[in-house]
């Protein structure tokens, strides 16, 4: 499946155009990226009205064609965005960022859940963030330069569940 859309985020020389990653959620219908410009933005993709092929040799056939609309614009991270993980229920995403963050954003509202912190002490910073469970975050932490040791780093929801304390 290939998505082509325009969105009104700004391209100018202030505002990088570079998107890193893109994952797809549980849910049919929600994709995130995430990228240069500092933001993770939540679409909605659906299936578009208009199916029907304009090319005249084509007449009669349906080709499938997609509306991408923006959730959300998601900013609270002040470098790059390096991942992005969707929980197995589609409720809360996780961003990981070369600012030494990683952030868990309930989608349903568009507002932080929480900031996992890092290791500053060490200069760690997050690299990966994936979901293992609805109550289970696994986080890699590398060192900024790269070189040296790196933490792996299991994240458990209390009680209160994902948008509780994690420890």
């Amino acid at each position: 499946m290939i998505l082509q859309w325009t969105t009104d985020v700004p391209l100018d020389k202030n505002t990088p155009a570079c998107q890193n990653v893109v994952k797809f959620g549980c849910r049919d219908n929600l994709m995130a990226t995430g990228g240069d410009d500092c933001l993770v933005h939540v679409w909605e993709i659906s299936e578009s009205k208009d199916n029907n092929v304009s090319d005249e040799k084509q007449k009669g056939k349906k080709e499938q064609k997609w509306t991408v609309n923006r959730l959300y614009k998601l900013a609270g991270h002040s470098k790059e965005i390096r991942d992005l993980d969707f929980d197995p229920s589609g409720t809360f995403l996780a961003s990981a960022s070369k600012d030494q963050g990683c952030r868990i954003w309930d989608i349903k509202t568009g507002k932080l859940a929480q900031l996992l912190p890092a290791d500053t002490a060490s200069g760690l910073t997050y690299r990966r963030c994936k979901f293992s469970s609805s109550t289970e975050l696994i986080t890699l932490q590398i060192p900024n330069g790269g070189r040296g040791s790196s933490n792996i780093v299991v994240w458990k929801a209390n009680k209160d569940g994902i948008g509780g304390v994690w420890s």
